[in-house]
Formats: C-alpha cells, structure tokens, sequence
C-alpha cells in the first residue's frame, strides 16, 4: 500500500521548546476524532517536524507530519475535519493529505503534455487520479490518458510547431510581462516577452522516504564502533543492534554513506541520535555522487551547507532542500556531536524516482537531427540539457544556415560559450559575431545545466543558475539553420568521421529543441536522428579520484615509493587558482639530493639539490594558475631528467646531473608535515592548495580511497574523492572558499 495512504500533515501549529510531537499530534487527533490521548499515540507510527523553503524564509513554525499505523485513521481524520473547522487556542490548523505515490507516478507520463502547456504559459489542473484539464483557444480540454495527451499535442503542436519555424504563429500563446529581462538593451514591444522556462512542479509530491526498504548491504562508513554499531543499523527510527551508527572515533573524517540503488530525486532528508544513548549528530553537511566516488558537496547559494542536526538521541529533525538533487549516493558527514557522548546517527532520505534519457558521447560520435524541410526558421527558441564531461574543449551542439545565421555551443578550456548570429554573413566572416561564456571548471565529470532562451533577438543564456541577458548582432529577428542540428560534434559533409571542432566527450541529459526531445528520438531509432560514430544511451563513469588540499599550512599527502630503482617516474594532474604552492617533495635514494617541483608565480619549477646547492633547476609553463587541469610528468634515468608539461612532448624540458639519479621511498604531494626538520620533505615556498588526480609512481598508479582507507601513505586536512576549488566567475575566488573551508574543519 502506499505511504502517502496513511499520512497527513498538520499546518500552523505553534513550537515550543522540548515539545513532544507524538503528544503534541495525539491531542490533536484525540480532539479531531473524539478519542482518548493514548488510543491516538497508538495509531502513530512516526511523527515528525518538516522544514520546506517556504516555511523557512517566512519564519513559520514547521509542519508536523505524522504516518499512521492504519489508512483508516487518517481517512477519519479528513472526514471530520471536512465538516468542521480545527481550532487550537487561537490558532486554526490544517490537515494536508500527500499525493499517493502512485498518482504521482501517473502524472509523470503527461512530462511532456506538462512541458508544452508551461512553455507556452497555458494555466492547466491535475485531474484525480490521472490526467490534466485546460482552455486552449477559447476550448476547454479534458485530458484522462496517455494517449489522449499524445493525440492532443499531435494535432496542435505538431502542425503548430512547424508554423512557429518560419516566425509566424507562436506570439499568441505569449503573454506580455512587466518588461524585458534584466539587461536588456531597448527594443520593440515584441521584445518584452517572459523568457523563462518553467519546469513541472512535482518536488511538492516527491517526498517518499527511500532508505526505510533499503537492504543491509547499501549503507557503508568510514568505521564502525562495533558489529551492532555498524552502518545497517542507521535507519530512521530503529532499534536493533546498538541503536544506530557510531564510528570508531568521533572526527570529521567520518561519514555514513547511503546507495539508493538508482539514481534518485531527493528533496530533503532527516536525522536522529543513536537509540537509548547520549550519542548523537547536532551539524552535519552532505555530499552525493552518481557512482560512490567523485563526491560533490551539497551547497545553497554556492556556500556549503551545514544543517543543524539533533540535541537529543530520540527526535527527529528533517530538513528540506532549497533545491532537488539527482543522485544515487548519499553521505552524511559530521562536523559536531554531543558534547557528552560521540558521533550516533540514524537517517532517512526522501525523494522519488527520476527517470531521463541520457546519451553517452566518446568524442568521436554526434547525432544529427534532421528537419522535414530544407530550412528551419525560428524567432523564439528553447534548448535546454544538462552534461558531465572531464574534457574541458568540445561542441554540445551546432547550426548553420546559408545567409550566414548560426548557433553554436560549446566547451572551452573548461567555460561554456554561447555564439549565436541572426542573418548577416559579414559578421561571421569579420569574426564580430555575438559570443557570450558562462561558468568555469565544468570539465568536473558533475552535471551541469544548460537553459537557452531566445526571443527575436532577446536571449537568455544559463548555466547552473547564473544566467546573462543580451542582445544578438545580425539584421534579423530569426534564425534559420539549414537540413539539420548537430550534437556533439559538427561532422564535415561527405567525410564520415571528420569533425571541424574537437567533439565533446562525456554525457548528456535531457536534451530538449524546442519541445523536441532528441535523445528519445535517437533511442527509438526514429528517421529523424542520424547517428554519427559509437552513442549509446548509459552514461558511461570514469573512475578517477580526485583530491582537494584545503589549508595553506597543514595539508599534505605521503605516499610510498620503491627505493633504489635505477631512476624515477612521478606523474599527476593538478588545478589550482594560486600563483605558488609546493606540487611534490621526495629525497632522493643513495645521497644525490633532493628533487622539488613547485609552482612559483604561475611558473612549474623542478629543482634537485643538496644541502643549500640547486645543481638542477628547470622550468616549463606559465600562468598556471588559471583553474585548468594541467598534467606534470617527470622522468630520469641515471643522469637524465625531463620535465613534461601538458603532455607536451615536443616542448618538454631536458637536464643532466652531476650525481646518478635513484628513486626515493617517501613522495610528499602538496606540502609537508608541520615541524618537518628532517630533510626528507623541503618546501621553499608555500603549501600547494587546490585538486590533484591521477598520481602515478614508478609507473603505478595510487589507490587513493586506500589513502582514505589508512591502509596506504598518510595525509593531513585533504578530502579526499572531491575535488572542491570553485568557479572563480561566479564567487569572490579562493579566498573566500579557503575562509569558509577552516571554518568548517575547525568546528
């Protein structure tokens, strides 16, 4: 049966300090339904306090949510709230009843019905238990099935959509706002349309708790207390074994890690200390990932979160997010505990399932979506995807017409660009088209979202949020793009396999044209799309970890080598903001020195020396410090070193040594120890901070969740599998993350 069957949330209802919500909801339903207190405490199975967006920037006091042990209780609830009106005191309290799951679940199949309605600004109201109702042309419309909906938007959006691509016959469904969007530059009346897109609202009825149904073998932590402390035992609410998880020293190294088994939506999650005891969480932050590596930190307004957490082992504090998150792995990591105990958490996570289409591109394949009819004219366009990549150069899509118009997104170095031009030839070739780049670091292997929204020449450019208004050049309000839209690639005609750009190479989500899904399309093999290259339909995950070093003085990776070798082989990659920082410190075996390569204003540097005498000292790069991966490799052999940049094999740097070179046993990475006088770690400058990945030595590659693991080097003040330096564009840069980040290990 379905949770939200037996569940109801009670409104304005007043807090107060140490309140017992499980007597609080008891009165409440013993004077709804004319019963004793304790017979309602005994149709309660869990209650609790809910906090949304809305509740929290109005200062409202949270809902109480309560499951009932039987459907029958809350059914009696609404029916005698139904003929009277509740009043507490003063106060009137509403009784709200959750859309069942599987309602919810039937209103998913109308996306695309829902979609074509709000793009279009037709107001519309779900039908119960299935379908949607609205006026379209003066016509009131009764949608109740699937294939209605499909029948509907065959009739009027596909003949229409084909009107709209030669710019006539879209402007009435358009309705007149206040004025153009921020940053607009004048215009006619035509201009002053709202551009926004707006998504189907199902986060209100995606409140499912996930974790309850979950097997034993989907939770795991950094460490255990004991076997009855283990992380099986951190559902919401339970009481076997010790009560919930405890780690095996309080710290905030440690997590409780949760796989959801799918990739999910996920709206909020809650807490509680560990049963019976003075153990519990009172801060936490949470970080997700779609594989179990390559964590990201969940943030509100681009600041990591810390939720408050619990004051006692019993309660349950629930928190609802500003914003959904699609993931499949969930951790929760502690920051403070009870003062008079440790580290005890159980959990729950609530959200629903979330399904996309998504197509995996490995930079030499692209899908091609043909039109019906030569050419494609537009005055209003939408394109909206998401995508993950770890390259930071490759087209997401692209076309072209012959009067010179053009659309052309694409990665470089990292940021995304937008060129559009509307309609005169001279501007292309006088290279004055209109180009406009948004974010950095997002060849991060994350999502991110893209938005595109075009109004004659208005246009609306969004990336993860952060949206830019402008004006295009040309002189024309549309854009016609000639036979075909390409994504992921521009193939060059009548030459299978050539491209006139790198291709992009990662995933992509969600890919929408103007309502068109065309990834859907491609799947189901329809006549439309053509597929360029290898594009399958799963998002295929590197499994790379990064790290981050946070704090200028303390942070510092050990890990071991083989000594004597005759010769040395260290590689890694690393990104950074900062002009100076320590990359990597080794001692040399057999006296001959110590070999030092670090980053001096923007410069890689290696040095070996002995004693206070540098007799190597070789140079590559410059302005290194610009957020970018940049791989560093080092090899020697006897009296040879090179020093290769950037896989730069033609500009690599050459020297030779006085002394054999011999591999060391200790390889210190971003900085070293504090009150480190032995000279196998010397750092003349200052302690790296940013993200490394892909460390190699003596030609192996290192397991670094075995580093997190303690089972192989040591570290201090690294997270390790995340890499979180943060897009410089869009926050005050490194000094405001390296603020916030001492802040939050020093709690």
């Amino acid at each position: 049966m379905d949770k939200a069957n037996k569940v109801l949330r009670f409104q304005e209802l007043a807090e107060t300090a140490g309140e017992n919500l499980k007597e609080v909801a008891a009165e409440l339903i013993a004077l709804t339904l004319g019963i004793e207190s304790l017979e309602a405490q005994r149709e309660i199975e869990v209650v609790y306090r809910s906090y949304s967006k809305y509740i929290k920037q109005n200062n409202m006091p949270g809902e109480i949510v309560v499951k009932f042990l039987r459907r029958q209780t809350r059914d009696d609830i609404l029916k005698a709230t139904a003929a009277k009106t509740l009043q507490l005191g003063s106060e009137i309290i509403r009784f709200l009843k959750d859309v069942p799951f599987e309602v919810w679940q039937k209103r998913k199949a109308y996306k695309e019905l829902i979609s074509t309605l709000q793009i279009n600004q037709i107001q519309y109201n779900w039908l119960y238990p299935e379908g949607v109702q609205f006026k379209y042309k003066d016509k009131r419309e009764k949608i109740d099935s699937v294939f209605k909906a499909e029948e509907w938007l065959k009739q009027f959006f596909g003949s229409k959509m084909e009107e709209q691509s030669d710019g006539r016959g879209s402007a009435e469904n358009l309705k007149e706002m206040d004025g153009a969007p921020a940053g607009a530059e004048g215009g006619t009346a035509r201009d002053t349309y709202d551009l926004r897109l707006r998504v189907p609202n199902n986060v209100d009825n995606c409140e499912e708790p996930l974790v309850f149904s979950l097997p034993m073998t989907a939770f795991d932590s950094s460490s255990e207390l004991s076997s009855n402390h283990g992380p099986s035992f951190a559902k919401l609410n339970r009481r076997d074994g010790a009560g919930g998880w405890s780690p095996m020293d309080s710290s905030t190294e440690q997590w409780l890690q949760v796989d959801l088994g799918d990739r999910v939506e996920i709206t909020g999650v809650a807490t509680q200390g560990r049963y019976g005891s003075s153990d519990w969480t009172t801060s936490y932050i949470l970080m997700f990932s779609d594989t179990g590596r390559n964590w990201k930190e969940y943030r509100e307004e681009d600041i990591i979160w810390i939720f408050p957490g619990n004051i006692n082992a019993d309660n349950v504090i629930q928190h609802k997010f500003l914003h959904s998150v699609k993931s499949r792995f969930v951790r929760f990591v502690p920051l403070k505990w009870s003062f008079r105990g440790k580290i005890g958490l159980r959990v729950e996570v609530f959200g629903c399932s979330y399904k996309s289409d998504i197509a995996d591109f490995d930079g030499r394949s692209s899908l091609l979506y043909r039109f019906n009819q030569k050419q494609m004219s537009t005055f209003k366009d939408v394109i909206s995807l998401k995508f993950k990549s770890m390259q930071g150069d490759g087209v997401l899509f692209h076309g072209e017409g012959q009067r010179g118009d053009y659309i052309t997104l694409e990665l470089q170095k990292g940021k995304l660009a937008l060129h559009l031009n509307l309609g005169d030839a001279k501007l292309r070739f006088s290279n004055s088209h209109t180009s406009l780049t948004l974010g950095s670091l997002l060849d991060d292997q994350h999502w991110h979202s893209v938005l595109i929204e075009r109004f004659n020449k208005q246009v609306n450019f969004t990336v993860d949020k952060h949206t830019q208004h402008f004006r295009t050049k040309g002189d024309s309000d549309d854009l016609d793009i000639d036979y075909e839209l390409s994504f992921g690639g521009i193939p060059v005609p009548g030459k299978p396999g050539t491209f006139l750009k790198k291709n992009f190479h990662g995933c992509i989500e969600n890919l929408y044209y103007n309502g068109v899904n065309i990834i859907d399309l491609a799947k189901r093999r329809k006549p439309q799309i053509y597929i360029v290259g290898n594009v399958t339909f799963a998002c295929s995950e590197p499994q790379i970890t990064p790290i981050t070093f946070d704090r200028s003085n303390n942070s510092y990776l050990l890990l071991p080598g083989t000594p004597q070798l005759d010769g040395l082989s260290v590689s890694f990659q690393f990104r950074t903001w900062n002009k100076d920082g320590l990359l990597l410190s080794t001692e040399l075996s057999g006296g001959s020195g110590s070999l030092l390569v670090y980053l001096h204003h923007g410069l890689l540097s290696l040095i070996i020396q002995k004693g206070v005498e540098k007799y190597v000292a070789i140079n590559a790069g410059s302005n290194l410090y610009d957020g970018l991966w940049h791989s560093v490799n080092i090899n020697a052999r006897r009296h040879h070193i090179t020093l290769t940049l950037d896989d730069g094999v033609a500009s690599a740097v050459h020297a030779t040594t006085v002394s054999q070179i011999n591999s060391g046993k200790s390889y210190y990475f971003g900085g070293c120890p504090n009150n480190f006088t032995d000279l196998k770690c010397l750092n003349p400058i200052t302690a790296f901070q940013g993200c490394m990945r892909l460390i190699f030595i003596d030609n192996q590659p290192k397991d670094l969740i075995l580093v997190q693991k303690g089972s192989l080097g040591n570290f201090s003040d690294l997270r390790i599998d995340l890499c979180g330096i943060k897009d410089r564009n869009n926050n005050k840069g490194n000094e405001n993350f390296t603020k916030h980040m001492n802040d939050l290990m020093n709690t």
